[in-house]
């Protein structure tokens, strides 16, 4: 209903320089990403492509890498993301409080992606570097307008849920994903159009999902199974007994590495944080909610970055016609351990 490749074209017109093209790209994709979700990540492509495509140097690559490590970056503090409803069903936090901390962490990793990419090839490579594109100015006007209006509403409304009622988080995202959408298209107008997209939604895009059905239900029965042979007591054991040997910060790395090996072997990211929150006793821990919050929600992060089996990775591989695990590990070693030395002084700042 907003069509944004005007605005993105007239931003894009304007940047000279590698690195900053780098750093806008990766921030709207975390911003688009946090409304629209994996969607975002094709849109942006197109654009950067067309803006890109006679340039002499990798820019699938450089696109690639920059819209992986940006979508990544906004599963740290998206309302809407998976992860985050998963992780706020479990643990008793509201996400008002972690928002604003979230979000900075989240920035933060966008300048260190953009550093990466500038100490390892911009400088290197030299880039040579001229985005011509021709814009319609009242068009950008206009769909610049729309989208802050739309943006506003929609954290607006998450916040104010949050803050004053007392539903779940999982609750608040569902049922703002399905007012706030219909109702901004009445509001302009344009209900037949959302008709028409929600027809299609549920006669095109519900059966395509069919295997992330399979991964919820997978998730379901594998909880259960585990829970039945004492998995949650376990695992709760293991996390005290790590704390007392190594510290809280030794123990939440912990927590980010075997989620992102898991991930890398095959293990869904959805599907082990689902265990992790499941089987774990928040309120028997030694530590805060929030410091569990950010570690859970930085180990999604990355473990969705390197896993072979997400949708945006899947994606973006299909996009700049690299294998998966190119796509999810091989590009991402820096960007990975400067996020892991940033998560540390992160908690060292909350602790």
């Amino acid at each position: 209903m907003i069509d944004l490749e005007p605005l993105l074209f007239a931003v894009l017109s304007n940047i000279k320089k590698p690195i900053i093209f780098s750093f806008v790209l990766s921030l709207t994709v975390m911003f688009l990403g946090s409304f629209i979700h994996v969607a975002a990540v094709p849109i942006i492509y197109n654009v950067a492509h067309t803006a890109l495509c006679n340039m002499n140097f990798d820019y699938k690559r450089y696109i690639g890498v920059t819209l992986k490590q940006g979508f990544a970056m906004m599963l740290v503090w998206a309302p809407f993301s998976i992860n985050m409803g998963i992780i706020l069903k479990y643990i008793p936090v509201n996400w008002s409080d972690i928002a604003l901390p979230a979000f900075i962490f989240a920035l933060l990793g966008i300048c260190i992606s953009c550093l990466c990419e500038y100490f390892t090839h911009m400088r290197k490579e030299k880039y040579s570097f001229a985005v011509s594109i021709s814009v319609n100015k009242n068009k950008v006007a206009e769909t610049t307008k729309k989208l802050v209006e739309y943006i506003s509403c929609v954290l607006a409304f998450v916040v104010l849920m949050d803050r004053f009622t007392e539903h779940a988080a999982i609750d608040i995202l569902i049922l703002c994903s399905l007012t706030i959408p219909m109702i901004w298209a009445v509001m302009n107008k344009k209900h037949k159009s959302y008709i028409d997209t929600v027809k299609e939604h549920f006669n095109v895009k519900v059966p395509q999902l069919k295997n992330l059905y399979i991964i919820i239900t997978t998730a379901g029965f594998l909880m259960l199974a585990l829970r039945s042979v004492g998995f949650d007591e376990f695992l709760n054991n293991i996390f005290l007994t790590a704390m007392g040997n190594f510290g809280v910060i030794s123990t939440m790395l912990i927590i980010i590495f075997i989620m992102m090996l898991s991930s890398w072997i095959g293990l869904h990211p959805f599907i082990a944080i689902a265990i992790i929150c499941q089987n774990l006793n928040f309120a028997n821990q030694i530590v805060s909610t929030e410091i569990y919050t950010y570690s859970l929600l930085v180990a999604c992060s990355l473990s969705n970055l390197v896993s072979p089996t997400t949708i945006s990775t899947a994606v973006i591989s299909s996009l700049v016609d690299r294998n998966v695990f190119e796509v999810g590990v091989k590009w991402h070693i820096l960007f990975i351990a400067a996020i892991l030395l940033l998560f540390i002084g992160f908690l060292m700042i909350l602790m």
